[in-house]
This record gives structure tokens, C-alpha cells and sequence, in this order.
């Protein structure tokens, strides 16, 4: 899911909540993608997933850094801690645990690339005691969802108890007006 700056603070909540109560039982990961060559707004750009999730999602968030090819270069596009402008990059970093990865947009295995993700990703929940993150939000969502379909149980049933007492009432104004 990819948070528009312009969006609300609000419908920007609305839609992480709808899109985890779709994921059952949870998601396995979040991945932040980094292009080295457009890293000016990345706090900007992320802040807002990682002020949602807390850090209740961290074990699950991981970077995918696009156009380069291993570690060694992934540091060399990263600015030092030191660095004001890499404060952005920095907690993003450290609220993914350091866990990034690399894909190489101009190399002909991409596939190979992605699937080494993919199982990079697989091995690390499988290494965690739940696999998949479902988060209070989803919990809340689901909690209030029962509740919303409590109160539409008893409205039924007090609905369907005033019809029944109408149907009854007009019963006996037939029956009466026939004697």
C-alpha cells in the first residue's frame, strides 16, 4: 500500500485497517522500498506506516532497496547516523532491525532476485513464534464489528416482536369484528 503525502492522517488509518481486516490471519510482511536515487522524502514517506504499526510491527517490516546489488552497496547510498540528512533513513532502518534486502532493477534475474526475498522473508517468521502479525487495530475492527452485529441481532428481534404484536392486534380486530 503506498501512503499519498496529500492523504488524511484519518483516511490514511481508515485504509490500513480495512487492509488488515482482509488479511487473514495476518500479514507476513512490510516491506519498505528505497530507491538510493530518491531518498529526500523517505521520512516523510514512511513515518506515517511506522507511527500506525509502532513498533508492534518492526519483526515483520522489512527494506527492499531497489537499483542495488548487495550490502556493500546499499551502504554507500545510506547516509551515516551522523548525517542530519539520513535521520529519516536511519529510523527506518533501525525500525526494520536492519533487515534489508536488494534487488537490482537492471539485472536480468529478477525473478531469481525476488524469490531470494521471498524466502528471505519466509525464513525469518518462520524462525518467530507466530508467522504473521495481525495488530490491535485488526483486533479492535473485529471487536467492534461483533458488537455492530450484536446490536443489529437485537434490533432484529425486537423488530421482528413488534411485527408479531401489530399481526396479533390486527388478529383480534378481525376476530372481533366479525361477532
Amino acid at each position: 500500500m503506498k501512503n499519498s503525502l496529500s492523504q488524511s492522517v484519518e483516511d490514511f488509518r481508515k485504509l490500513m485497517v480495512q487492509a488488515e481486516i482482509q488479511l487473514n490471519p495476518g500479514f507476513h510482511a512490510v516491506c519498505f522500498i528505497l530507491d538510493p536515487n530518491k531518498m529526500a522524502d523517505v521520512n516523510k514517506q514512511f513515518q506515517p506506516f511506522m507511527e500506525f504499526f509502532e513498533d508492534f510491527a518492526s519483526d515483520y517490516a522489512f527494506i527492499i532497496m531497489t537499483h542495488t546489488n548487495n550490502e556493500a552497496e546499499c551502504e554507500r547510498h545510506v547516509p551515516t547516523k551522523s548525517d542530519p540528512k539520513g535521520a529519516g533513513i536511519t529510523s527506518l532502518f533501525r525500525y526494520c532491525k536492519d533487515k534489508a534486502l536488494f534487488i537490482d532493477n537492471r539485472a536480468s534475474q529478477k525473478d531469481q532476485m525476488i524469490q531470494v526475498i521471498l524466502t528471505f522473508i519466509d525464513s525469518a517468521n518462520a524462525a518467530k513464534s507466530i508467522p504473521h502479525y495481525s495488530s490491535r487495530f485488526k483486533d479492535q475492527a473485529v471487536a467492534a464489528d461483533a458488537a455492530l452485529q450484536e446490536q443489529l441481532r437485537r434490533e432484529r428481534e425486537a423488530f421482528d416482536a413488534y411485527r408479531r404484536e401489530i399481526e396479533n392486534q390486527e388478529k383480534n380486530k378481525r376476530s372481533c369484528s366479525i361477532m
